[in-house]
Parts: C-alpha cells; structure tokens; sequence
C-alpha cells in the first residue's frame, strides 16, 4: 500500500529523535494533556451509558430541557424514509418573514436558521492565492513512496529544532509619592481703592398689576314651537230625511260643530271633502256649510329650550351663551443702569 505523505521526513526525523533522547519538558506536558483527555473521554462514555447526560438535562428549566420528551420534528423522519427537505423550506421562509418569537429562548431557533442561511452571503471572501500550495503540490506531484526514506527525495532535509518560544510576563509600577497642588484663585483687595460697577445686571424692580375678567352673554335667536296636531273628530255630516221624492225634506247636520242644514227632496246637498273638514254644497239657493276637524293640538320645543307664549305665538328660547377671558396687566418701573 502507498502513502502519499507531505511531510512524511519531518516526521520521521521527530520520531527518531524521540527514540534517542528522552523527552524534553514540552513535549512531557503534550503528552500528559494527551493521557487527560483519553481518560476524561472514558468518563465521558461512562456518563453517557449510565444515564448522566439524562440526569444533567432535567435539572434545567423543563419548559425547554426535558430529555424523556420528543422533539415535534422527529415525526418528519418516519424511519428514514420522511421527507425533510419539504419541511426544512418551509422552516427556513418561516423564520424569514414571520414576527420573532417573543420568548428569547424559543427565539433562538430561527436567530440559528437565519445565520446558517444568510452567513455565506454576509461574511467576507477571502481568496487565498495559489503560491501557499505551490512546495506541497511539488512533493505530491513527484511522490514519496517510502515514508521512512529521507534520502530517496533531495528536497526534503532533516533539521534541527531549537527549544521552542516561552511567553515572559513583566511587571512595571512606578512607586507612592505625595504631592501637593494648590487650587482656586487668590484675591487681593486694596482698601484705597473706589471700586464700582459698570452696570447694573440684575435689579430688583416694583410692579403693580391687574386682572380683568371680561364676560360676554349672548342670547340665541328664539325659533318657531313645533306644532303637534292629532285629530280628535272628524269633521262630517250626519243625513236624516222625512217624506217622499219632492215632497222630502232633507237634513245634513255637522258632527262637530252641530250645525244643522235643510234642504228640499227636489234639491239635495253633495259632500265635498276637505283636508281639515267637509264642505256641504247646497242647490236651490241654499248656501254652502263647511264642517270642520276637530284637532288636539300640541306644542313642543327641542330639548335644551323653553316654551313660552301659547298657540300660534309659542316660541321656543334657547338658553344664554356666557364666554369669558382673562387679561392680566403689570407695569414694570424700569430704573436706569447705574
């Protein structure tokens, strides 16, 4: 069997120098940290088959760890044979357009969704030129068949390594010393001197002042009662006759008004109605009678106005209008600046 090995003769150089000196301190700590993590690996699988990763879960909030439970999405695998290609896209433009969850924990599922899917896209190209691989492709390209060979490939060399970089940490402080400063301002004043002010800034002046109350009453137009009328009687007569053809004698007598009108058999009344009554037409000379309704009449004003007056004169009044405002006056005595 082949092996293609890039740096197979530096390896093979470490190997044997590890065979023929013992370690040195850096390469005991590397192997120490490789015999850790082999044994914490096998608490780890412990853990695992005695039911530890199960005990740990349930002691978080169980609201969102619960290891008994299932997730929803594993109903979509259905024994391999599911399609969660469907439901992953469908996932994937939820999380896209939907409102986020309002619990952040929960929230987190399409925060995950999102990055996977919009990262390649928002995260910088870099290009990484070709010469970086132009050594290695020239050792593949010619082939090392025998790992152990140093010298079957002439551009491959067994060198040897310092010890290897240490990291330093220094300390540097500057030593405790007091010191005073001096602040604020030093004022000398000259009992000889005339000191007066330029101007006057601020001032203390009297001032009177007045408030007035202006009030304005205005009365509405007063408008018509509305008229309410509901009939009572009608106005209609009453017929009654005595006799025969011309020989009769005829009577039409109001309903309302009691009005009674004769007539002969020869020359009877026609009734003529009315909107408010019936109008009696007579021939023969006899004048017309006309019967009026009888009506209840009503009136009422909107709400908010009062009646007054009575009949055909009520009115309706609506209430006064009173506005006010207020001017407040001060005259300032003004002094001059000194």
């Amino acid at each position: 069997m082949r092996y293609r090995l890039f740096f197979g003769v530096m390896a093979w150089g470490a190997a044997s120098f590890a065979l023929a000196a013992p370690l040195t301190p850096a390469q005991q700590a590397f192997a120490d940290a490789q015999a850790l993590a082999q044994s914490a690996q096998a608490n780890a699988v412990s853990n695992l088959s005695t039911g530890g990763v199960s005990s740990t879960v349930n002691q978080f909030n169980p609201t969102y760890y619960n290891s008994n439970g299932t997730a929803p999405e594993s109903a979509l695998f259905q024994g391999g044979s599911g399609n969660t290609v469907s439901a992953g896209q469908t996932k994937v433009a939820d999380c896209q357009n939907d409102a986020p969850n309002p619990d952040p924990f929960l929230r987190q599922n399409c925060e995950a969704i999102n990055l996977m899917v919009n990262n390649p896209a928002n995260r910088p190209q870099i290009a990484i030129p070709e010469s970086l691989f132009a050594a290695s492709r020239t050792i593949e390209a010619q082939g090392v068949t025998d790992p152990n060979a140093a010298g079957s490939f002439s551009s491959c060399v067994n060198k040897t390594v310092g010890s290897l970089p240490t990291t330093e940490i220094c300390s540097e402080w500057f030593g405790v010393a007091s010191q005073q400063c001096t602040m604020g301002r030093v004022i000398h004043v000259n009992v000889d001197t005339y000191y007066q002010c330029e101007k006057t800034a601020t001032t203390y002046l009297p001032q009177s002042c007045d408030k007035t109350l202006n009030v304005i009453v205005t009365q509405p137009a007063p408008v018509s009662a509305v008229v309410t009328q509901t009939l009572v009687q009608a106005g209609t007569f009453s017929f009654s006759s005595t006799g025969f053809g011309s020989r009769a004698k005829l009577s039409y007598t109001c309903r309302t008004t009691g009005f009674v009108t004769k007539a002969d058999g020869d020359y009877p009344c026609g009734y003529m109605p009315q909107t408010d009554g019936t109008m009696l037409s007579c021939s023969g000379g006899v004048s017309n009678y006309f019967c009026p309704n009888i009506y209840n009449t009503v009136y009422s004003c909107p709400s908010g106005t009062t009646l007054t007056g009575s009949g055909s004169n009520s009115t309706c009044i609506y209430p006064a209008v009173v506005s006010s405002s207020t001017n407040n006056g001060c005259s300032v005595l003004e002094a001059a600046a000194l």
